[in-house]
């Protein structure tokens, strides 16, 4: 999501341990991801469309948190 493609790493020759190092294995990186959608992730589980399986999911990309309560 916010990374670059596989046709961008390839064109521009960056190396897999680059891509690993600022994306898969960098806790602030994947907490950012987090963040950028928590907006979404709450409106969902607001309107009540987050389900166990959509949850599980969420979680199996290691982009899910628990809601944040609402704020008025």
């Amino acid at each position: 999501m916010l990374r670059p493609s596989n046709s961008m790493i390839k064109q521009y020759g960056i190396p897999k341990s680059v891509i690993k190092q600022a994306f898969d294995d960098n806790p602030q990186a994947r907490q950012f991801v987090r963040d950028s959608i928590r907006k979404v992730r709450n409106l969902c589980v607001e309107l009540g469309i987050v389900t166990f399986v959509s949850k599980r999911l969420w979680k199996a990309f290691g982009i899910w948190d628990e809601p944040s309560p609402a704020v008025n």
